[in-house]
């Protein structure tokens, strides 16, 4: 059953241009095809998930594709090695256009799945917020710079080589960090959660904008339950500076 909260139709538009029958009735999606054909294809709008859909489908598909408009991010380019390895020919994953060959078949392959970046940098938040220190490895630091620098101005001290981060609150406060959410490379809108709830312990005041996702402040309301101040108004949250008297308390119940 479809969900309407996070609409699928750059998904199912693509799939129409490659040839396949889309019906949809009373809130449910059917999908068939006997063949799908290679077409050129240009996303509405940048989606990660609607990328690496038509992407795999394309894979087998008769003819070439070309995708545009497409997401960039690193898991994007993760799945492009992962089904060459598998025999597919994936070219300019990782850039505004991807070109597909269709094959006739698949094989099976053993690929390395790369640490979740997303994952990582919700441990850094977590240390950081907390005045604490942490040190994550088998991680790329490259997909995570801007989360870096935003963490670099609310106070943290980050050090990181090839294949591992470092981050050193010393048992401060953080600072306020203004962050607007969009594609990669942009600010990740998943890691929007997370700094709203670093600035609602920021000494100071700080605006999140999100551009990506509809109804993401959903967490707002409970950060205010906790004795936050955070306004919303539109795509818009704005952070107050806690009172010092408040901070013990919500540290003890984040």
């Amino acid at each position: 059953m479809c969900n309407w909260f996070r609409p699928v139709n750059f998904h199912l538009d693509a799939l129409k241009e490659l040839g396949a029958s889309i019906n949809l009735k009373n809130g449910y999606i059917e999908a068939k095809a006997d063949k799908l054909i290679g077409a050129d294809i240009v996303f509405e709008g940048v989606t990660v998930t609607g990328t690496e859909n038509i992407m795999m489908a394309a894979c087998l598909a008769e003819g070439i594709t070309t995708l545009k408009n497409v997401a960039m991010e690193p898991e994007i380019s993760d799945l492009a090695d992962l089904l060459n390895k598998m025999g597919a020919k994936v070219q300019g994953a990782g850039t505004e256009m991807i070109t597909i060959e269709g094959v006739k078949s698949l094989h099976s392959a053993i690929y390395s799945i790369p640490a979740d970046r997303i994952e990582a940098g919700t441990y850094l938040v977590a240390a950081a917020l907390t005045g604490g220190e942490i040190k994550i490895n088998s991680i790329q630091p490259e997909r995570l710079h801007i989360v870096i620098e935003r963490l670099k101005l609310a106070g943290a001290t980050i050090n990181s080589d090839k294949n591992s981060i470092s981050l050193d609150m010393q048992k401060k406060r953080p600072l306020p960090v203004d962050i607007s959410t969009s594609p990669f490379p942009g600010f990740p809108t998943d890691m929007q959660a997370q700094f709203s709830v670093l600035n609602a312990l920021a000494d100071g005041n700080s605006i999140v904008q999100e551009n990506v996702f509809e109804n993401r402040f959903m967490h707002i309301q409970e950060l205010n339950r906790m004795g936050c101040d955070i306004s919303v108004k539109g795509n818009h949250a704005v952070s107050l500076a806690l009172m010092k008297y408040l901070v013990p308390k919500l540290w003890l119940l984040i």
